[in-house]
């Protein structure tokens, strides 16, 4: 498992292919945008949430997250990253500072003096 499947799917949110050494790396943010507007099309179809836009973003959004957390905890020749707001150095950790926070300008609101 080199790539998360089906790759016509995912390969959207590819940013670094695997190497020897490294996994393959994919966009969080790119991820969940594809999630969401896939499980969007599902929700659609349930009764429950025809015709409000804002349960159906906020459902397909908790499904999205759901496949998420299931991709990290099964897929482990992979990694999936987030991109600094800023700077769009990849932040490959939960909770973790970019790697270039040394750099005031790429450093977020609430940390700066």
């Amino acid at each position: 498992m080199r790539y998360l499947e089906p790759r016509s799917f995912y390969d959207v949110a590819l940013v670094s292919a695997p190497s020897e050494h490294f996994p393959a790396i994919y966009c969080e943010a790119t991820l969940t945008a594809q999630l969401i507007d896939s499980y969007s099309q599902i929700v659609k179809l349930e009764p429950r949430y025809i015709a409000r836009d804002n349960l159906i973003r906020s459902e397909s959004l908790k499904r999205a997250h759901s496949w998420l957390r299931y991709l990290r905890a099964h897929y482990q020749s992979v990694m999936i990253a987030q991109k600094c707001e800023l700077c769009l150095t990849l932040i490959t950790e939960t909770l973790q500072q970019c790697p270039a926070s040394d750099i005031e300008a790429c450093m977020p609101l609430m940390y700066r003096g």
